[in-house]
């Protein structure tokens, strides 16, 4: 998988929030495989979105401009091994939401029910 979005690329509205240094949820998706995981971390008022090529979620406060959030409640080894095993295709595609970090899981499941492209809960 090649990323076609990095840190510089995110919207302005989700930058703005991000260096407000909230907790935020993170929702990874790949769509129409009903494939998700989520997870917290914070944004932070240094954050530059500088990069051009990729984006880091941290589980350390170390901030550089790939960073997008840090403090994170997962690193890469915990997240979802089917959606890992998926993204190695380079034909994958996956999908980022940054939600409040006061999102309820039906919130989430709502805001990312049509990438999921099923009905039921994972």
């Amino acid at each position: 998988m090649k990323a076609n979005k990095a840190a510089r690329d995110l919207r302005p509205e989700a930058k703005e929030y991000l260096r407000s240094g909230q907790r935020v949820l993170l929702a990874l998706v790949l769509p129409g495989q009903g494939l998700y995981d989520t997870f917290y971390a914070r944004g932070h008022p240094d954050l530059t979105f500088t990069d051009r090529t990729s984006i880091v979620v941290r589980k350390s406060s170390y901030i550089d401009g790939r960073t997008i959030a840090v403090n994170s409640q997962k690193a890469a080894y915990e997240i979802d091994r089917r959606i890992i095993e998926e993204i190695k295709n380079p034909d994958a595609v996956l999908l980022l939401y940054i939600l409040p970090g006061e999102a309820s899981q039906s919130e989430v499941l709502e805001a990312i029910r049509e990438d999921l492209d099923v009905d039921s809960e994972q």
